[in-house]
């Protein structure tokens, strides 16, 4: 992917992960966020490295934060699918009557 690709490809990601942001209901534990956090953060750096022309291997560094951008939208695309697939099967831990349990 040549450079311009990869920094439409960052833009794209950036996007995803606000429109999730925005419009997503679930919560996210400290840790989780903390790591997606780094992961933007050094994707700034990387980015600001390369616009700058203070980075040796600018190529590189450009397939490292789209790999990072995709990372946090992973992270966050699956707490949406899960909250999602919760709501529509209505996931609860299932009572002992439900399992078929009988207290004697």
């Amino acid at each position: 992917m040549e450079e311009h690709q990869q920094m439409v490809r960052v833009r794209e990601l950036a996007n995803e992960i606000i429109r999730f942001r925005l419009q997503d209901r679930t919560t996210y534990d400290e840790l989780e966020l903390r790591n997606n956090v780094e992961l933007l953060a050094r994707s700034v750096i990387d980015l600001v490295n390369v616009n700058l022309e203070e980075d040796a291997d600018p190529a590189t560094s450009l397939k490292a934060t789209v790999c990072k951008m995709k990372m946090v939208y992973n992270n966050m695309n699956q707490k949406d699918l899960e909250v999602g697939f919760k709501q529509i099967y209505k996931f609860d831990a299932p009572s002992d009557n439900s399992i078929g349990i009988t207290s004697r």
